[in-house]
Parts: structure tokens; C-alpha cells; sequence
């Protein structure tokens, strides 16, 4: 699936971007650090989309996180789509959820704003969730509902 691609590709580059990060002049922190930011939201973003696309439904066309999690959660719980380990999917989706809004701003901050302020916490935070979102991906199929 080419949003699942796109969505490993945006890690890989967030992988690369933070490592930069830690060996680069200091003048070029800062770029690498918003660089690590932008693609981990983008990560998140296309793994989220390529799961609702998987299951034969319509995304939303926009940045926002939420409003695609929240489709799949509603999905699942109206049981109208089937994942393998729901419960594991749901548990990604609530900590995608919970930090929505800081993650919706590294898409549009982190490019334009002069101002950008976040900490090593969050983005090993938001690895760690990319991370998980990649294995479930990994291991989910094209399934029917039961």
C-alpha cells in the first residue's frame, strides 16, 4: 500500500533527521529537530489513513490526527471493519488521541512558525507510537467483519 510506504518512508527520514540532531553543527539542531517532528506526525498520519484505506473505506483529506483515529475507532466499534487485536489497535489510536494536538502542530509549526518548542520526552513518545503503529500495520490484513 503506498500510504503504508509512505508512512515507513517518513519514519526512516525522522529516524535520520534525529539522529543528525545529536551530531550536527549547532546552528542546524533546530532544522533537524523540526525536520524529526514534521515526519513522525506525517508517519502517524499516513499509517493511520492506509488503515481505513486498507479496509475499503474513505479517509479524510486533512492533517488533523483525530479526525482519521476517530474513524477507526468509530469503525471498530460499530463493528462495520474487523482488525486483528482491536484492543491493541484502540490502545495506539487513544495515545495517538491524547497528544493529537501537539502532534497537529509539528505538521504546520515545525515548517512555518518561528517559534517551535518541544521536548526529547515527546518525540521519543511520538518513535515509540510510530514504532507500534508500524508492527500492527505489519501484521494486519485485508479481513472481513465476522
Amino acid at each position: 500500500m503506498i500510504l503504508f510506504s509512505n508512512a515507513r518512508k517518513a519514519l526512516e527520514v525522522a529516524n535520520d533527521s534525529w539522529s543528525k540532531s545529536k551530531i550536527c553543527p549547532p546552528d542546524m539542531i533546530e532544522a533537524n529537530i523540526r525536520k524529526t517532528c514534521f515526519e513522525l506526525q506525517q508517519c502517524m498520519e499516513f499509517f493511520v489513513k492506509g488503515l481505513i484505506e486498507l479496509k475499503g473505506e474513505q479517509f479524510i483529506k486533512a492533517h488533523p490526527l483525530q479526525l482519521n483515529t476517530n474513524i477507526l475507532i468509530n469503525l471498530i466499534s460499530e463493528g462495520r471493519i474487523y482488525f486483528n487485536k482491536p484492543s491493541v489497535l484502540r490502545a495506539i489510536l487513544d495515545d495517538i488521541n491524547n497528544d493529537a494536538s501537539k502532534f497537529n502542530m509539528w505538521e504546520a509549526s515545525a515548517r512555518y512558525l518561528n517559534t517551535f518548542i518541544t521536548t526529547e520526552n515527546e518525540i521519543n513518545s511520538a518513535f515509540s507510537i510510530c514504532k507500534k503503529l508500524e508492527n500492527y500495520c505489519l501484521t494486519e490484513t485485508i479481513t472481513p467483519p465476522t
